[in-house]
């Protein structure tokens, strides 16, 4: 079968092979063992690596699938020269890993996946994280309402505040305890992340609003998707905290 997909995870298997977690186009995440992939001069070596999205010529075994042949496609591995983009680059691999199923194909996700490694190497790594994450919960049909209150349909609202209970937008009157405020400027942050990731080069998003982005990340991915927690996102926050006492 051929399918394209990207590594997002490898270990060492017995002496000269490796296992690897790949999410293809055709079906979803698999896992595939690349027979001497460790030996020397290994013909596919490179398939094996994250942050490359291939080409796959696979037969399907008993327990695994195997490499026959491919080729890489688009490598963006140079993301692993610099420490931020590998540690967002990795958020967006094990997330992604958290979250499809075996063996079920989604729509879009792989597209989503290449885009946003893409911007994660080439323009602000953070924004295209948080890109990703987002349009996870779109595409896996947990998107939120942000275009008008989720209850009443106010579009002209003072006061903005996310619940991610209710799944979007709250205006001043169907606000509730428990939702999260956040200003204009934090409003505009999502709405172009999710609306709008063209304009995200354009648009100089400060530090308080993607604090406020990550928060609601965090809340609709352990919400809608049962992630309480990932061992990139414990890397970022280091990172983030290590930026405020400067």
């Amino acid at each position: 079968m051929d399918v394209k997909g990207v590594v997002l995870w490898e270990s060492k298997f017995k002496e000269s092979s490796r296992l690897l977690r790949v999410f293809t186009d055709k079906l979803g995440k698999i896992t595939v063992l690349a027979q001497g992939a460790l030996r020397k001069n290994a013909k596919h070596l490179s398939l094996t690596q994250p942050f490359t999205l291939n080409h796959y010529e696979l037969i399907r075994g008993k327990s695994f699938y195997y490499i026959k042949d491919g080729e890489v496609l688009i490598s963006y591995y140079d993301l692993s020269r610099k420490y931020e983009k590998i540690l967002y680059g990795n958020f967006v691999l094990e997330l992604l890993d958290r979250t499809a199923p075996e063996e079920e194909p989604v729509p879009g996700i792989l597209e989503l996946l290449n885009r946003s490694l893409e911007g994660i190497l080439n323009s602000d790594e953070e924004l295209y994280a948080l890109f990703f994450g987002f349009g996870l919960l779109e595409r896996t049909g947990f998107g939120s309402e942000i275009r008008g209150c989720i209850r009443c349909g106010n579009r002209k609202i003072k006061e903005l505040y996310f619940d991610p209970e209710e799944g979007g937008i709250l205006c001043e009157n169907c606000n509730r305890p428990g939702s999260l405020p956040i200003s204009k400027e934090d409003y505009k942050a999502l709405y172009f992340l999710k609306h709008k990731p063209e304009r995200l080069k354009e648009e100089n998003i400060d530090r308080s609003s993607r604090e406020i982005l990550w928060k609601i990340s965090s809340l609709e991915c352990r919400l809608r998707l049962d992630i309480r927690h990932l061992n990139s996102m414990d890397m970022i926050n280091k990172i983030q905290r290590e930026k405020k006492r400067i």
